[in-house]
């Protein structure tokens, strides 16, 4: 081979070696766009972080205190109980702020009865329109911020071996939407039964916690449920879905969200106690002193 070939060949070879370590160099302080692969890569690790993050005894405590982390909040929601067979759809405006009040109005797809249960805080009525009948309840006990708060451990068992749960009061009453709204009961399914974090989903424009369980003992004879899975707010520990199946995956309870508005402006009217004309006051001879408790400890929570 002449010399001016072996020029001609390193020339080439040589040009073609620089341009590929130029072209190298001048990529190397911009950022590639990433391929799906990569993109999906990415995405699990950071589902994964956000998973570990979010643990089911922080979700447990939002449940136990919902009220804390809303001022108002709007909604319905639909409950369906095979057992009792109960199925129902609540709707609900409340506000827990300085001036607490609440307007819950249930329907049983069952039998088409429907109620209405209001408070503006110190008063409350509840009013069956098929039966034409009210019960009226004056002078509740006024619960406020400070009052409210429960003191000391939540769940314990006590020195006969009786677990025991302590309920928060609740200033608004609105105890026919506490299942969704203020979900002690359901909180407390998280003490005593074994279930993990399972993700995060995009549930009507809130991101919902995702949490799946067992059921035993009483509480699963009673629910005729051996599973459960919640979805909950991640910010307020709202109960926004849940599904308790059988051994062979058959649903016998649930609880569905469909709509919900939290902290926007609200309809205080609505928490005005009216005594309907012409209805029967149904209301108890409370000067028996009679004590009423609206939530109780229970030897299962719900």
């Amino acid at each position: 081979m002449s010399k001016k070939m072996m020029i001609a060949g390193c020339t080439g070879i040589c040009l073609l070696l620089t341009s590929v370590a130029h072209g190298a160099g001048g990529d190397a302080g911009k950022v590639l766009p990433q391929t799906s692969n990569e993109a999906a890569v990415q995405q699990h690790a950071e589902m994964q972080s956000a998973r570990q993050q979010i643990t089911a005894e922080a979700i447990r405590d939002k449940m136990l205190n919902a009220i804390d982390y809303y001022t108002t909040i709007q909604g319905t929601y639909r409950i369906m109980q095979k057992p009792l067979g109960v199925d129902d759809v609540v709707e609900f405006d409340v506000s827990v702020g300085d001036t607490p009040g609440s307007y819950v109005k249930v329907k049983s797809n069952v039998t088409g009865k429907q109620s209405e249960h209001i408070s503006n805080g110190e008063t409350m009525i509840h009013l069956y329109e098929q039966e034409k009948a009210f019960v009226k309840q004056q002078k509740i006990k006024t619960v406020t911020k400070e009052s409210k708060i429960q003191k000391g451990p939540r769940y314990y068992i006590d020195e006969e071996g009786i677990p025991v749960y302590e309920y928060r009061k609740d200033p608004s009453y609105a105890h026919e939407a506490h299942d969704v709204i203020f979900p002690q009961a359901y909180g407390f399914w998280l003490y005593r039964h074994p279930h993990k974090v399972v993700g995060t989903e995009p549930y009507l424009d809130r991101t919902a916690v995702v949490l799946v369980g067992t059921l035993a003992g009483i509480l699963a004879e009673k629910h005729q449920a051996s599973r459960f899975k919640m979805w909950v707010d991640q910010e307020t520990g709202v109960l926004l879905k849940l599904l308790e199946t059988d051994d062979k995956g058959t649903v016998s309870n649930q609880i569905e969200v469909l709509r919900l508005a939290i902290d926007k402006e609200i309809d205080t009217s609505k928490f005005q106690i009216i005594e309907p004309k012409g209805w029967k006051d149904i209301s108890p001879d409370l000067s028996k002193k009679r004590e009423v408790r609206a939530d109780s400890s229970d030897k299962e929570a719900k």
